[in-house]
C-alpha cells in the first residue's frame, strides 16, 4: 500500500506541477499574445510588464524594449515628416513669391519695350523730319542761289542800262 500511496501522491505532485507550470506558461503566453496583436494593430502606448524571472517574463521585457524603440522611431519619422512639410510649405512660398517676381518683371520687360518702340517710332519721325528739312533747306539753297543769279543779271543790266544812260548824256 505504501508504494501506491507514494506513487499516487507522486502522480498528484506532478499533476500539481503541470498544472501549476501550464497555468503559469498559459498566462505568459496568453499575455504575450495579447502585446503581440497589440503592437501589430499599431497600439504602442499599452505598457508591457514583464513579471517574473521565467522565458515568458523575458520575452515580454524585451518585447517592451521593441515596443519602446518602435515607438522612439515612430516620433522621429514623425519629426522628420514635420519638418519635411514645413519645408515643403516654405519652397512652396518662395516659389509663389518667385512667380509673382517673375510676372511683375515680365510686365516691367513688356512696358520697357513699348517705350522702346514708341522711342523707335519718335527717332523714326525725327529721321524723317531731318530728311525733310535738309531737301528744304537744299532746295532753299537753290532758289537763294537762282536769286542770287537773278540779282547779278539785274545788276549788270542796270550797269548796262546806266553806261548806256552815260552815254547818252
Amino acid at each position: 500500500w505504501l508504494t501506491l500511496v507514494v506513487t499516487l501522491l507522486g502522480l498528484l505532485l506532478a499533476g500539481y506541477l503541470f498544472m501549476g507550470f501550464y497555468c503559469a506558461m498559459s498566462g505568459g503566453f496568453k499575455i504575450l499574445r495579447r502585446n503581440l496583436l497589440s503592437i501589430s494593430m499599431g497600439d504602442l502606448r499599452t505598457p508591457i510588464n514583464g513579471k517574473g524571472r521565467d522565458e515568458v517574463a523575458g520575452l515580454l521585457k524585451e518585447l517592451g524594449n521593441m515596443q519602446l524603440a518602435l515607438s522612439t522611431t515612430i516620433q522621429q519619422v514623425h519629426a522628420a515628416s514635420d519638418t519635411v512639410v514645413q519645408s515643403s510649405i516654405e519652397i512652396a512660398q518662395g516659389t509663389q513669391d518667385l512667380s509673382s517676381r517673375t510676372e511683375a518683371a515680365a510686365a516691367a520687360l513688356e512696358q520697357s519695350s513699348a517705350a522702346l518702340e514708341q522711342t523707335t517710332s519718335t527717332v523714326q519721325m525725327t529721321a524723317e523730319s531731318v530728311k525733310k528739312a535738309s531737301q528744304i533747306a537744299i532746295d532753299n539753297a537753290g532758289t537763294a542761289s537762282r536769286g542770287g543769279q537773278v540779282m547779278h543779271d539785274v545788276v549788270l543790266t542796270m550797269e548796262r542800262i546806266q553806261s548806256s544812260s552815260q552815254k547818252i548824256s
